[in-house]
């Protein structure tokens, strides 16, 4: 569960302060000049705008929900 909410909180803090500065500094280092780097630059922003904040919330609603089972299967096994 620690991982799951830890995953949860991470991805919070990176829709809430981390994701334009990363997406900034990410085009600036990668597309030198974004108007021949079209493409580039939409998957980049893809990847960072949309992909990463799904993968925090499944992963960390996975991670709680993997627990828990695990923790259910634990206690029926006890009793």
């Amino acid at each position: 569960m620690l991982f799951g909410f830890l995953s949860l909180a991470v991805g919070f803090e990176y829709n809430k302060h981390l994701m334009e500065p990363l997406l900034q500094q990410t085009l600036q280092a990668v597309v030198r000049d974004p108007d021949t780097h079209v493409k580039t630059a939409k998957v980049i922003s893809l990847f960072l705008r949309k992909l990463l904040p799904v993968g925090f919330y499944i992963g960390g609603w996975g991670f709680i929900f993997i627990a828990t089972l695990v923790g259910i299967k634990n206690i029926i096994k006890k009793v």
